[in-house]
Formats: C-alpha cells, structure tokens, sequence
C-alpha cells in the first residue's frame, strides 16, 4: 500500500466526472488501499480517487474515532443535501 500524492485545487481532474466502476478487481481494491492510506496519512476522514488522479467513481469514508475502519465506496451517489 501507498500514500499518494493528492491533486491539488484548482486541477481540471476535480472539476471532471469520473468514470462508472463496473467491476470489481484486484486493482479496484489495491486503488482502495492506496486511499485509505493517502486518507490517514492526510488526516482526513474521506477521500475520492480523483483526488489521487484516478478518474474512477470510487471513495473512501472513516469516520471513526479508533480509526481502522474504513468503508469502501464504489459508484456513490448523493441523494440528499442540505445546509
């Protein structure tokens, strides 16, 4: 596992849909791993892998306050929003 380099604002790769995952793979969960890395060493509580310069629909989310425990997002979608 990695910690990668995240892109920084104003790069074109954050304002650019990402593409569908369709399956998952061994790369899917090595890119996963990577995030969740990338996310601790930040800190931070969630990351999207355009973030890291994969254009894919995937994200990580820890909220916890013992850390470790991570949830892997594929394909998320926001259904509701306020403030």
């Amino acid at each position: 596992m990695t910690v990668r380099r995240c892109i920084p604002w104003p790069d074109k790769r954050l304002r650019t849909a990402a593409l569908e995952v369709d399956e998952i793979t061994d790369e899917t969960r090595a890119i996963w791993d990577d995030m969740i890395d990338t996310m601790e060493a930040m800190p931070g509580v969630g990351l999207a892998a355009p973030q890291i310069g994969v254009m894919l629909r995937l994200a990580v989310v820890d909220g916890s306050s013992e850390r470790g425990k991570a949830v892997r997002l594929a394909n998320p979608e926001v259904l509701h929003a306020w403030g």
